[in-house]
């Protein structure tokens, strides 16, 4: 039986690495371990030299693309 449908009501059983597993459909859960997060704090990333409208443009008609309501993206616009 695969995990869809499964509400994993029977015993769980302990595998090494910390891995449980379903008894009766084989679910895999992992609990014995934490996010991988490098020390300190994170760095903010932004875009250096870019006309914020030109971004927002840019953006717009990438999605008008996505959304079939441009035929093609106007030129310059990234």
């Amino acid at each position: 039986m695969s995990g869809r449908g499964c509400p994993h009501r029977s015993e769980w059983t302990t595998q090494a690495g910390g891995e449980w597993r379903c008894n009766r459909c084989g679910t895999r859960r992992f609990l014995a371990y934490g996010a991988l997060r490098p020390p300190g704090l994170p760095c903010a990333v932004t875009s250096v030299g870019r006309d914020p409208g030109e971004v927002e443009w840019a953006a717009a008609l990438r999605w008008a693309s996505w959304r079939g309501l441009v035929a093609h993206a106007l030129p310059g616009a990234g």
